[in-house]
C-alpha cells in the first residue's frame, strides 16, 4: 500500500465521520432550542436574591482596623522578602 492510497483512505474515513456527525449536531441544536423555549425567566427570584444580598450587606458590622497588627505583618513580610532576595 502506497502513501497516496493511505491518504485517500484517511480522507474517506474523515469525510464519512463528518457526514455522520452533521445529523447529530442538527439534532442537538434542535433539542437545545426546544429546551430554551421551555424555560421561563425567573425575574421575581432574582429580585428577591438581590434584595436579600443588599439587606445582608447593609447589616454587616464594619471591619475593625488594628494598626499595630498591620505594622507587624509588614515588618514580617519585609524580612521574608529580604530573605528571598538574598537567596
Amino acid at each position: 500500500m502506497t502513501e497516496a492510497e493511505m491518504r485517500d483512505i484517511l480522507d474517506q474515513m474523515a469525510q464519512a465521520m463528518t457526514t455522520q456527525a452533521q445529523p447529530a449536531t442538527v439534532q442537538d441544536q434542535a433539542l437545545t432550542a426546544q429546551a430554551n423555549r421551555d424555560v421561563a425567566p425567573r425575574l421575581h427570584q432574582q429580585v428577591t436574591t438581590m434584595a436579600s444580598c443588599l439587606r445582608d450587606f447593609t447589616r454587616m458590622n464594619p471591619p475593625t482596623f488594628y494598626g499595630s497588627k498591620a505594622e507587624l505583618a509588614s515588618y514580617q513580610l519585609k524580612d521574608v522578602a529580604q530573605t528571598w532576595y538574598l537567596q
